[in-house]
């Protein structure tokens, strides 16, 4: 069986069990139309049994090139402080291809990688390290982490806290948008802080109540000036029109604002779960 087969029929065992405890809809949609797409995709391919050849391991290098690709790296964590991302890559790149027999230079690579959060790119390089070096142990632990932390982000919600959402209001430098700051949008405009959260579908009809409740009273200017002048101790004549879209307005907001603070005590409330730690202590063969 394919690797990628494999792999896709974990993700969908994962899926389907991470489905059955998730409450929002929003979440679940999501969910399922992963799940979907999975089991078309594992029903179209082919149950075929494939023995997969040992990779072929790159020599260890010569002296010449083990100083070449030191030079590269040495260069790459000069560039690293200055800033230049690209070219710490693009370095170590080359000091892989120039001795790709090393697994200092690999694992450099491998480290580099995971500052940028390209996990794919990481694990490959960790992953060959480990095959040149099978006794370092700090290199099996850097590899079992960042495995460990990518299985865990799973769910939609664990994505945004790992910084894989797409959400618009989540930056690349943002781990999770701030409960208090989302608080405090939903407080000016309901729904605001539900869409930086990336729960679109409550972000959008509590701001789309808001908004008909708005243009509904703006609609009715007179009556709500004549109600802000009664207000402030003044005269004032209005319509009792002006209360349905109010009151609404008002229970939009205390919707909106609740429901944030309720997200921060189920938190709290939760157990923590326990993760299985990685498996660094193993005997190396």
């Amino acid at each position: 069986m394919p690797p990628n087969d494999v792999g896709e029929k974990a993700e969908l065992a994962r899926l389907k069990a991470k489905i059955a405890t998730v409450q929002d809809r929003d979440i679940r949609a999501a969910l399922q139309a992963r799940i979907d797409e999975l089991s078309a995709k594992v029903a179209a391919e082919p149950e075929v049994e494939e023995v997969a050849e040992p990779e072929e391991l790159p020599p260890p290098p010569t002296p010449e090139q083990a100083e070449q690709a030191e030079r590269l790296v040495r260069q790459a964590v000069l560039e690293k402080r200055r800033g230049n991302k690209e070219a710490v890559t693009k370095l170590l790149q080359e000091a892989v291809a120039v001795a790709p027999g090393a697994p200092a230079t690999l694992e450099a690579l491998g480290d580099d990688f995971a500052e940028r959060r390209r996990t794919k790119e990481a694990l490959e390089y960790y992953r060959r390290a480990k095959e040149l070096d099978p006794k370092n142990v700090g290199l099996e632990r850097k590899h079992a982490e960042l495995a460990l932390r990518v299985g865990m982000a799973g769910s939609i919600e664990d994505q945004m806290r790992a910084n894989l959402s797409d959400s618009w209001f989540i930056g690349q430098g943002d781990n999770t948008a701030s409960l208090g700051t989302a608080r405090l949008l939903s407080f000016i405009a309901p729904g605001l802080g539900h869409l930086v959260l990336g729960r679109t579908a409550a972000g959008f009809g509590l701001l789309g109540t808001w908004i008909a409740c708005m243009v509904w009273l703006l609609i009715q200017h007179n009556d709500v000036a004549g109600l802000v002048k009664m207000i402030l101790g003044g005269r004032g004549n209005f319509g009792g029109g002006i209360f349905p879209p109010l009151l609404i307005a008002i229970i939009t907001l205390f919707m909106a604002v609740g429901s944030l603070s309720g997200g921060r005590s189920a938190a709290r409330k939760a157990k923590p779960k326990a993760h299985p730690k990685p498996p660094v202590d193993l005997p190396f063969e």
